[in-house]
């Protein structure tokens, strides 16, 4: 969010991803910057550290402080305040309600579940399981929509920033989210037991269709996810 997207949001209202606190302009910049990301990087207030973006802005000669908190990883959830896993929160619509058992619970099951798209494809290697074409394409998309990101890293450092590549036995091999998302045509046929898209067609009226009816037309997609 650059400057003018962010002033703007000001004079509108709180929502999922946006939280103000109300003050007549910081005065003490540095010391309120480093009291409150101390905070959050020492794992005291908080159950594990957290890892926040600061920066500056000014309009109408006032100061504001904007920290930009990454949603956790699936398997660190819950974050919760002073050790005590009944102060976990979620952010719903502009508010921030207190978690219920029952998902704390939920949150603890996934946090301790191995997913299957996150296992590791042993009989492949990194260098080579990707499709150029695919990350170059969704690369591009990703840069311009954030800027200021670094764009120098070879394609595999970036699959690797984002888990799609682990390391096994002392080398980097691709997990099944990668080759989903970016593999070759004959690794992606390996390592999935079904088409990537099957897209059916009926010329009929909502209404009228029944379970028995079939497709006129169909599109079957064996590609990666960001070919299909």
């Amino acid at each position: 969010m650059d400057r003018n997207q962010l002033i703007e949001r000001l004079g509108r209202y709180e929502w999922t991803d946006l939280e103000f606190k109300e003050a007549v302009g910081v005065r003490k910049v540095d010391k309120v910057q480093n009291d409150f990301l101390s905070v959050v990087r020492s794992g005291q207030k908080l159950n594990r550290a957290v890892e926040i973006e600061a920066d500056v802005a000014e309009t109408d000669g006032r100061i504001l402080l904007v920290f930009t908190v990454p949603e956790s990883p699936w398997n660190e959830k819950p974050v919760y305040l002073d050790g005590d896993i009944r102060r976990s929160f979620v952010r719903r619509g502009g508010c921030n309600e207190r978690c219920t058992w029952r998902e704390i619970e939920r949150f603890l099951r996934d946090a301790s579940t191995d997913r299957y798209d996150d296992q590791p494809i042993v009989t492949l290697d990194a260098e080579h399981f990707f499709d150029p074409d695919s990350v170059q394409w969704y690369r591009r998309l990703y840069y311009d929509r954030n800027p200021g990101r670094n764009d120098t890293i070879s394609d595999l450092e970036f699959l690797d920033e984002w888990g799609l590549v682990v390391e096994h036995s002392s080398r980097l091999v691709p997990t099944r989210a990668g080759v989903l998302l970016f593999g070759r045509l004959r690794y992606v046929r390996q390592t999935l037991p079904r088409p990537v898209i099957d897209c059916q067609f009926f010329h009929h009226l909502f209404d009228d269709w029944t379970a028995d009816l079939r497709w006129h037309d169909r599109i079957v997609v064996e590609e990666n996810l960001v070919g299909a």
